[in-house]
């Protein structure tokens, strides 16, 4: 139905969507079908609250969300939020719940978000979401099975043009606490490299009062995006202190992914950084030629659980099931739910019908049984007006009469 801004009954908020059911039918089939790869690999699923207290996202916690959150008061006085995030949610979940329990964790979830989006991005402020966290296990092995994972999964969904950007939070956090910066201007670079703004990058970096020999090696990070050559430019510019172990670090990821079989599909990007504050070692965002945002991303998070509990290393992704919605409209995935029956009735043959429908029903048919009380013409036109591609109608001395309405045509599974 197209909205009426004469008529306030039809409006909707923005950034909101309505799902119709051919789209609603399909955004549950690419959610399960997410969660079906996250439970073969043993990650069963969890679920927090839509409300959260605000506190679990201030200060350190903000997470880069302190300006997209839907705040409002409990009554009591407590400041509650619309979930912006399900990292935060979900450590909160694990140091209440989980904490004594054999680690590592595998968890999955799926379900909706809220984040305040300024209507000129175009960007939907309520979001579906689906992934995993895994929470006590540290080293590449654990990154490399997040990342595979997520690549499994979107294969899953027959999408397989993809590129994984990496990158390392503690790549660009050495270089910064070398420089002697002050803080303000470390969060300019940041806030920079965050948005992908390599000009004005470029003008800030050359104003700056750091030597040559540093402005060049912060000129030289949009340089730093390959394959596995790329790691050797970028430990040049660290202190040699941390050259070895990030070499060996990411060299280590690297060849998990190649047994693997993906890295065909990894990009390394060392000026890659991605706004929420919480990450402290790898990164990524995953990307398609279909799509101009993201499909999903994440990342390590190792010193998060420490807010809420202790220490406790995880790293984890989310896929988002919009972006992944609209490239399965663009390859025509999306389709109206299909009606098997419509089974019409003679009043006396109610009984008949009714138990017809109930066995059709345990076979995992979809049945629509007649409230009408059409006659048999009638009835089989509704039947075809419903797109139903069989109809059944009993009548006469109770033996039903039916018709295959349409040859149903091969479906591609989606």
């Amino acid at each position: 139905m197209v909205e009426d801004e004469n008529n306030i009954f039809l409006l909707k908020p923005e950034g909101v969507k309505d799902f119709l059911p051919a789209e609603a039918k399909a955004r549950k089939q690419v959610e399960e079908k997410i969660l079906r790869v996250l439970r073969s690999w043993g990650y069963f699923e969890v679920a927090t609250p839509t409300l959260e207290y605000g506190s679990i996202f201030a200060s350190d916690l903000k997470a880069g969300l302190e300006e997209r959150m839907y705040r409002f008061f409990d009554g009591q006085g407590g400041t509650l939020v619309l979930r912006p995030d399900w990292t935060l949610p979900l450590a909160r979940l694990v140091a209440n719940h989980l904490w004594e329990e054999p680690k590592p964790l595998r968890l999955a979830y799926g379900g909706n978000i809220f984040r305040f989006a300024s209507p000129q991005t175009g960007k939907r402020r309520e979001v579906f979401q689906a992934g995993g966290e895994l929470l006590g296990a540290s080293g590449t092995d654990a990154d490399s099975e997040i990342i595979a994972l997520a690549v499994e999964a979107l294969f899953s969904l027959d999408i397989k043009k993809i590129r994984i950007c990496i990158g390392h939070t503690g790549f660009l956090s050495s270089m910064l606490e070398n420089s002697g910066l002050p803080q303000a201007a470390r969060k300019k670079i940041i806030y920079y490299l965050i948005k992908r703004d390599f000009a004005s990058l470029h003008s800030y970096i050359q104003a700056l009062m750091l030597k040559e020999k540093d402005k060049a090696s912060f000129l030289t990070l949009p340089e730093l995006q390959g394959g596995k050559e790329v790691i050797e430019k970028a430990v040049e510019l660290l202190p040699p202190r941390e050259q070895d172990k990030f070499s060996r670090e990411m060299l280590a990821l690297w060849d998990n992914l190649y047994q693997r079989g993906i890295s065909n599909y990894i990009s390394l990007d060392f000026s890659f950084l991605r706004d929420l504050n919480y990450y402290t070692g790898i990164i990524f965002e995953i990307y398609s030629p279909h799509s101009g945002y993201p499909l999903g991303g994440g990342g390590r998070y190792d010193r998060l659980l420490s807010f809420f509990r202790g220490p406790l290393p995880a790293v984890g992704f989310a896929l988002s099931v919009d972006q992944i919605l609209s490239i399965w409209q663009q390859k025509g995935f999306i389709r109206s739910p299909v009606l098997d029956y419509f089974i019409g009735f003679e009043r006396a043959f109610f009984p008949q019908a009714l138990e017809k429908a109930r066995k059709l029903r345990a076979k995992g048919h979809t049945v629509v049984l007649d409230v009408n009380n059409l006659t048999m013409p009638r009835a089989r036109k509704k039947a075809l007006e419903m797109k139903a591609n069989n109809f059944i109608y009993f009548h006469k001395d109770g033996t039903p009469c039916e018709v295959k309405l349409q040859e149903e045509l091969p479906r591609k599974e989606t």
